[in-house]
């Protein structure tokens, strides 16, 4: 559920050493798979957002976004869209979880390097036997993922939410400031 808390940091890669360590011991990573399932929700939620506001520049962010999500880089989505709106952020989190949840209860594994999204499923089937069902586990809980960051995002979260957001950022108030030099002169070109 905090991976995308670690990514906003940066510390998400504090964990790639002990995937490498345990792919090249045990032959197989189970630690890095609870987060898989972070990736698939703030797509969701970034698909319902772009379905549901009418605000054409978020609409615009969110399909970029979206498309990166799909091949595991969720960055776009965290700090352009998700992050800067808060709960859908939050709400991508809970999806995360509770399906980092399902896939740390099935010990999902990972048997080689891969990408991340979509190219992360054939690092998941069994070298050994060559059996799916990690690829099949991780294809549902990405779906479930996907669909419940959507569906809690379409529920919870309001269009004018987004637009309120935006125009917090807009309203300045102005001061007339007074600016004092330490210095006095002439001014010449």
């Amino acid at each position: 559920g905090l991976w995308q808390v670690l990514v906003m940091f940066g510390l998400h890669w504090g964990f790639i050493p002990v995937y490498i360590n345990n792919i090249m011991t045990v032959g197989y990573d189970n630690i890095m798979m609870p987060f898989f399932g972070a990736t698939w929700a703030t797509t969701g939620v970034v698909l319902a957002m772009m379905i549901k506001t009418k605000d054409k520049k978020l609409k615009s962010l969110c399909v970029p976004a979206a498309i990166s999500g799909f091949f595991g880089v969720t960055e776009p989505a965290i700090y352009g869209i998700t992050l800067p709106r808060k709960k859908p952020f939050v709400i991508s989190c809970i999806a995360a979880a509770i399906v980092g949840a399902f896939y740390g209860m099935i010990d999902l594994k990972e048997y080689m390097f891969g990408g991340l999204g979509i190219f992360e499923f054939p690092a998941m089937i069994d070298p050994a036997t060559g059996d799916l069902n990690n690829v099949t586990m991780a294809a549902i809980g990405a779906a479930a993922a996907t669909i419940l960051g959507f569906v809690l995002t379409f529920v919870f979260c309001k269009t004018d939410e987004a637009k309120k957001d935006q125009t917090a950022e807009k309203e300045i108030s102005l001061k007339k400031e007074i600016l004092v030099s330490p210095l006095s002169g002439k001014v010449i070109p």
